[in-house]
């Protein structure tokens, strides 16, 4: 299976009739030096002040996540794997692509070259949404056939990536697509969602050039704030943390209206891409520092208070079952967000499901799919992360560096985060990794003494283990499929009773790529 950027390993000639602006401002914006990494191996002794709050600890990450394209929301498996993510991750929003795709439905032409809107898929793909708890979080793409310049595709499912060949029938369709949504759903409602103009237009998800994506983005959004002001639209949703300082000083020269920046970024993009610059960061650096000067470049514009939203993050954009199936992900998950706190408003997790068809139907359960759960609604480690950090509290707290985040809840009980993240090699892979102890002194506890710990790792809460014990079928039996969904089961917290009082000592050991969460309640 190709992954979903083999064919965007160079800039396509698109982007090099842009004149080489992409990058602007970039190297001059890149943070230096790189902050320290916590030293994970040498950090046995931590210590956390249970009584001293150090600011709010907004969950950010829980705004939005990713999924496949539009119409997968209309499959039965979908729908479940959304309802369990919604309910235990906590997540707002869906994004996606294809909305205009055409096994949508949304334009075609009748036999007399009349274009014709039809609605009702989209109708059943944000009621689904709806239904399930979550707001659609509205990408504008990708081009109808009926209205396409040309006829490049991307993906299997050949979605058209060419602008429009008469920029007014587009308009129209957008306009008509918003007043459809203004009645269904109302203006109150459709104030909450957010719309993103198109997806990645500085690689091969757009066959025209950057000046053609600004032009082609101020059309838009000038049609959709026409259906209503209150509509919150933004973009250029870049890949490889790109054209921050170019979009913005676009809109505020040109009057276009920007109500978020967006933009993706994955552990593994070429990094002189991300930096301008040949750069050589430990892969779990990289979105930090990608975050950081997309920061530094949005605070020193004309637009400095601009939302920031990563509308795509994740460990790789390859198909690595050894990443993206395994505990590693989970690990990577809670240091990435740990160490991303306060550089951007959101950040959406790509994606929440393998049901998903960028390269195909997927021929194994285990393929190094994105999602947090895998095919025939087995969750997967970083699942369960994501689990176990919606149970974090709001209130952080103060604690020393290190692989760790403290918080403390609404109900005044405290809940510790900890990790032992796996370094990767020059290829990608995850490193052999050693066991970490830790001991954890609590401070000012007082009477939260009852600790709960649940713990995640390749053997507790992970089926890929069990997968490859079976050899690896390609198409498990029913029984297999019951047993691998048992083995993926987040294990019961183990419990006991501290001393609590002024200073409390735990120890916690966790297996290479190990997560746990301590909760402290009375």
């Amino acid at each position: 299976m190709l992954n979903r950027r083999q064919f965007m390993s160079s800039m396509s000639a698109a982007l090099a009739a842009s004149g080489g602006k992409v990058l602007a401002g970039q190297e001059s914006q890149e943070p230096s030096p790189a902050p320290q990494r916590p030293q994970q191996e040498s950090s046995s002794l931590l210590t956390i002040d249970a009584h001293r709050m150090i600011g709010p600890f907004p969950h950010y990450w829980e705004t939005l996540v990713g999924s496949g394209r539009a119409v997968l929301a209309l499959r039965a498996d979908y729908q479940d794997d959304l309802k369990i993510v919604h309910q235990k991750t906590g997540m707002d929003s869906v994004r996606f692509h294809g909305i205009f795709d055409d096994d949508v439905g949304v334009c075609r032409l009748t036999p007399r070259g009349d274009v014709t809107y039809n609605f009702q898929y989209v109708d059943q793909i944000y009621d689904s949404l709806l239904e399930a708890g979550a707001r659609p979080f509205v990408e504008l793409s990708f081009m109808p056939q009926a209205l396409a310049s040309g006829s490049k595709t991307i993906f299997w499912y050949k979605a058209n990536v060419t602008p429009p060949k008469d920029i007014q029938a587009w308009l129209e369709m957008v306009t008509a697509f918003a007043r459809h949504l203004f009645l269904r759903y109302g203006g109150s409602e459709l104030s909450h969602w957010l719309f993103e103009v198109w997806n990645e237009p500085n690689i091969d998800f757009w066959a025209g050039t950057q000046e053609q994506y600004f032009d082609f983005y101020r059309h838009t959004v000038t049609a959709l704030k026409a259906v209503d002001k209150r509509l919150r639209v933004g973009g250029p949703a870049t890949a490889e943390a790109a054209w921050a300082p170019d979009f913005i000083e676009y809109c505020s020269k040109n009057d276009v209206p920007l109500d978020f920046f967006s933009t993706h970024i994955y552990a593994n993009d070429p990094q002189n891409k991300v930096f301008g610059r040949d750069a050589h960061y430990a892969l779990e650096d990289v979105i930090p520092l990608a975050l950081q000067k997309v920061k530094n470049q949005v605070r020193s514009s004309d637009m400095p208070h601009l939302p920031i939203y990563i509308t795509e993050w994740n460990s790789t954009f390859m198909n690595d079952p050894t990443l993206t199936d395994t505990s590693f992900n989970a690990a990577f998950i809670a240091h990435t967000l740990q160490r991303c706190s306060g550089l951007v408003d959101a950040m959406s997790y790509w994606c929440f499901s393998d049901v998903f068809e960028e390269q195909g139907v997927a021929q194994n359960i285990f393929y190094g799919g994105y999602g947090m759960i895998a095919m025939r609604r087995i969750p997967k480690p970083s699942f369960h992360a994501f689990t176990l950090l919606h149970r974090l509290g709001h209130e952080r707290l103060a604690a020393s560096d290190g692989p760790l985040i403290a918080t403390r809840r609404a109900d005044g009980s405290v809940a510790v985060m900890v990790w032992n993240l796996t370094r990767r090699d020059q290829k990608g892979k995850p490193k052999a990794g050693q066991p970490l102890s830790l001991r954890l002194v609590i401070q000012n506890l007082g009477h939260r003494n009852k600790l709960s710990v649940t713990s995640i790792d390749d053997h507790r809460g992970s089926a890929f283990t069990a997968y490859q014990s079976m050899g690896n079928p390609q198409y498990p039996s029913l029984k297999q499929i019951q047993e691998l969904q048992q083995a993926a089961e987040l294990p019961p917290s183990d419990k006991s009773l501290v001393a609590g009082g002024h200073s409390t000592e735990v120890s916690v050991t966790l297996a290479p790529s190990g997560v746990a969460l301590l909760e402290f309640e009375s």
